[in-house]
């Protein structure tokens, strides 16, 4: 079905407010206050928050203008940018998006006034279904949820926690099976157009709750007409609570509809103990406040999802102060930044795990970082695989990266001469204007690692080892002090990729 077509009237109103903006606002401040009013008034724009944006355009040069930035400049250059760009996007039945004129704040803070501004919108579909990302949404939330629905809206916070679902009727029949359910446990009957689902809700708030939780499930799976449809685990790595659930993971079924659990902790690695269970769909959620749900520490290994078809993504945890009280819910899907592996895994399964997260799941957001769509996880950590020195026989799917943690033993790195050309650290190459890729090293004593030592002889390089080279001492731009080899003849060699003047010594 092809987009809604934009009206030649609503596309000439819109021509028309962009072109009393742009006229409106100069470099420095206003031109024409009013016509900005009046253009803002009909947009539909409230006078508070009309007074907010005349406030900060106004005195901008004078208070506001922050180093490094410029508001009016870039708002002029987004406005420009419509301009030029309006009647091809109407073309794809997409409008500039003008919500942000709604969304300037202010409050004071440490007796100073902050501004919550944002320099112009994206494109956007008028009616929100025309749009691939939204019937993407509804296509997931009415055919991949366990418990689906028929609209594009992520599921809130107070949703999450209550475990409450559009359409969805919820009754506590946890009464009726008291003799098989410990203190921490609940069972709920979930109704819609006939369908039942049972869920097992349990709270893991200490080590008892957590023994407890293995009988409850084996005690109500034949008790239950249909059986346990779902299981709701919380508080897991809670203060007091278990955060290693690999052995309540692996007395699960082999076969799990809907598995929810909600991490207070940060360790995820009991996931991996359901990577031989079929599971058609998994929550992962967390209730740490703030933006703790994008926290870059939040680590997985993929291999954890090799059996589930679906997880959801519910992020709610919004940058926006205004919209979250400090002691509101935050309940939201974690958003994760790092590929972890195990101490178990080998060059095989690592690679069993890229192809998960690169390519057999990457339509999954749970494997799309934190950019999502047409992004990836750009963290890979093999610090727990102590034998993994380089990306040597990985397959990274042309991946870059901007970190990569490894384990090290002292302060010296060792890089086998036989092995720089193929250790693809040419993965950690990032072509943005003011971050790179960056080596992290896990060592016994958290000592530094300050040493580069290219052990083997000249004679081992093999083709493209340059490269390699050059991408390893980048990524070691604010760690190694110097760099040590083994050859003689290696010096010479090494030092063309000497970037950042290193001492070079032979051992």
């Amino acid at each position: 079905m092809n987009a809604e077509k934009i009206t030649e009237d609503s596309l000439k109103g819109t021509k028309e407010f962009i072109d009393t903006l742009f006229t409106a606002i100069g470099k420095d401040g206003f031109n024409d206050e009013k016509a900005f009013r009046d253009a803002l008034k009909k947009q539909g724009i409230g006078e508070f928050n009309t007074n907010l944006w005349v406030d900060y355009i106004k005195n901008y040069r004078a208070k506001w203008q922050e180093p490094g930035r410029d508001f009016l400049l870039h708002f002029r250059l987004w406005l420009e940018n419509v301009k030029r760009e309006i009647n091809s996007y109407a073309a794809k039945g997409m409008a500039p998006d003008l919500s942000f004129l709604n969304r300037i704040s202010m409050n004071y803070s440490g007796g100073k006034q902050v501004w919550y501004v944002e320099g112009g919108g994206s494109w956007t579909y008028p009616n929100p279904l025309d749009s691939p990302v939204i019937k993407k949404i509804v296509d997931q939330n009415s055919t991949k949820r366990v418990m689906n629905y028929d609209t594009w809206y992520s599921r809130d916070p107070e949703s999450i926690q209550k475990g409450n679902f559009p359409g969805w009727e919820k009754r506590d029949v946890s009464s009726s099976y008291s003799t098989s359910l410990s203190g921490s446990s609940k069972v709920y009957s979930y109704t819609k157009n006939g369908k039942t689902l049972n869920i097992l809700d349990v709270d893991v708030k200490d080590a008892q709750s957590y023994a407890n939780f293995k009988s409850d499930i084996q005690k109500l799976q034949g008790k239950l007409s249909g059986g346990i449809n779902g299981i709701v685990i919380r508080n897991i790595g809670g203060f007091g609570a278990p955060s290693d659930l690999k052995d309540v993971f692996k007395s699960l079924p082999n076969t799990v509809q809907k598995l929810t659990l909600f991490f207070e902790g940060k360790d995820t690695s009991s996931l991996i103990a359901l990577k031989d269970k079929h599971i058609k769909e998994i929550e992962l959620y967390t209730n740490q406040n703030g933006l703790l749900g994008l926290d870059k520490d939040w680590a997985i290994n993929p291999n954890a999802l090799k059996g589930v078809d679906f997880v959801p993504y519910d992020y709610n945890n919004d940058i926006d102060p205004r919209k979250v009280s400090p002691d509101a819910l935050k309940t939201t899907s974690i958003t994760f930044q790092v590929l972890k592996f195990d101490n178990v895994d080998n060059i095989t399964t690592i690679n069993q795990g890229l192809k998960i997260a690169f390519q057999d799941k990457y339509d999954l957001r749970v494997f799309q970082g934190y950019w999502g769509e047409g992004s990836w996880i750009t963290h890979l950590d093999f610090s727990n695989v102590r034998n993994i020195r380089t990306l040597k026989d990985m397959n990274l799917y042309g991946k870059v990266f901007y970190d990569l943690t490894l384990w090290n033993e002292n302060n010296v790195f060792e890089i086998k001469s036989s092995d720089l050309a193929r250790s693809q650290f040419s993965a950690l190459i990032v072509k943005h204007p003011s971050d790179y890729g960056k080596f992290h090293f896990i060592t016994p004593d958290n000592r530094n690692v300050d040493t580069l030592y290219i052990s083997g002889n000249a004679s081992s390089l093999e083709q493209g080892w340059g490269t390699q080279l050059a991408a390893a001492i980048s990524a070691g731009r604010n760690i190694f002090k110097k760099i040590v080899v083994d050859d003689p003849n290696m010096v010479s060699l090494v030092s063309s990729f000497n970037t950042y003047g290193w001492n070079i010594s032979v051992k």
